[in-house]
C-alpha cells in the first residue's frame, strides 16, 4: 500500500516538474519576464535599473525590426512604462525614460543604449535604438547609470538577470530522492 502512494507522489511530482518546466520563459539562460510580438525571429531586451533590479524581455517578429520596435512592442504590452520623444530632424527616438511598477531608481542618471551578442558582454550603442536592426538571436540593453560628460559614454552596462527557475531535471531528481527518503523512513 506504501509503494504505491510514494509511486503516486513521485507520479505527481513527475507531472508537477514537467508542467514548471514548460511554463518557465527562459531564452539563452535567462527568465524571460514577459514575451511580445509573434513571428520566426526572437531578441531578448535586458533593462536594469541600476538597483538590483534587472529584468529580461523577449520580442518576436518577422521581416525586419530595429530597437525602438522591441522596446516599443514591450511598452504596449504593459510590462514597462517608456517616454521617448521622437525628432523630425534626427529621425529617431530619445529615450527619457523606462519605468516599472514597484521599481525606483537614482535620481540624477540616464538609460544607456547597449548591443551584445550573448547577452554578457555589452557594447554601447551610440546610433540609437531606431538605427538599430535586429536579427535573430539579438540582445538589446538598457542601463541606468550616470554619463561621462567628457567622453558622452555611460559608465555603466545592463547586467543581465539569473534564472530563479530550477532546472527541471534537478528539481525532478531532488522530489525522487525525497519520496525514496520518506519510503524508507516509513518501511
Amino acid at each position: 500500500m506504501f509503494g504505491r502512494n510514494v509511486l503516486t507522489v513521485v507520479a505527481v511530482c513527475g507531472v508537477l516538474v514537467l508542467a514548471a518546466s514548460a511554463q518557465a520563459a527562459v531564452f539563452d539562460g535567462v527568465q524571460v519576464e514577459a514575451w511580445t510580438g509573434s513571428g520566426a525571429n526572437e531578441a531578448v531586451v535586458v533593462i536594469d535599473f541600476g538597483v538590483g533590479k534587472n529584468f529580461a524581455f523577449s520580442y518576436r517578429w518577422d521581416a525586419t525590426a530595429t530597437g525602438w520596435d522591441a522596446l516599443a512592442a514591450i511598452d504596449a504590452s504593459g510590462a514597462i512604462d517608456v517616454n521617448a520623444t521622437w525628432y523630425d530632424a534626427f529621425q529617431a527616438h530619445l529615450v527619457n525614460d523606462i519605468s516599472r511598477t514597484g521599481v525606483t531608481k537614482d535620481d540624477g542618471y540616464s538609460w544607456g543604449y547597449y548591443t551584445s551578442s550573448d547577452g554578457s558582454s555589452w557594447s554601447e550603442y551610440s546610433m540609437g535604438c531606431d538605427a538599430r536592426p535586429l536579427s535573430n538571436g539579438a540582445w538589446d540593453g538598457w542601463s541606468w547609470g550616470w554619463i561621462d560628460f567628457e567622453t558622452w559614454a555611460h559608465q555603466r552596462s545592463p547586467v543581465t538577470p539569473a534564472v530563479v527557475v530550477p532546472e527541471p531535471i534537478t528539481l525532478g531528481l531532488l522530489l525522487v530522492g525525497g519520496a525514496a527518503l520518506l519510503r524508507r523512513r516509513h518501511a
